[in-house]
């Protein structure tokens, strides 16, 4: 190897072939028991909805996967305003759960400015009140 030259780990990143790089994907979670408590969620999930295909019909698992659509979907809230998702909570049971993001999504301890809602509407539905003079 010439002393002039300079090895590097791995090969290049083309991103005009593979996309940008991310670090997502590569990096490991914290510790162990996160990526348990993730996939235990999803396993009794699964659990139940063999359980009610079993006891009600195969119908009864996508119904419910129609109602959380249809709840995730229809949003009414205004567009700065963040949704607090209770229908969802509801049918997913989550409402009687108390976890850390019950007490620390709090919006007074939030590190993004308030957002003006007549702006955020404005912006939203493209309203210019520059030009406007009344």
């Amino acid at each position: 190897m010439d002393k002039m030259s300079m090895p590097f780990m791995g090969l290049p990143n083309d991103a005009m072939r593979y996309g940008i790089k991310s670090l997502k994907h590569d990096a490991s979670p914290n510790h162990p028991l996160e990526t348990s408590l993730k996939k235990f969620d999803e396993e009794q999930l699964r659990l139940k909805y063999v359980t009610l295909s079993n006891i009600y019909g195969s119908h009864m698992p996508i119904r419910l996967e129609m109602e959380k659509h249809i709840v995730t979907k229809n949003s009414l809230r205004l567009a700065p305003l963040q949704s607090s998702n209770l229908g969802l909570d509801v049918l997913t049971r989550h409402d009687e759960d108390f976890g850390f993001e019950d007490f620390l999504c709090d919006a007074r301890f939030s590190e993004r400015a308030p957002v003006d809602l007549h702006t955020a509407m404005e912006k939203k539905f493209g309203i210019e009140t520059s030009k406007m003079r009344f």
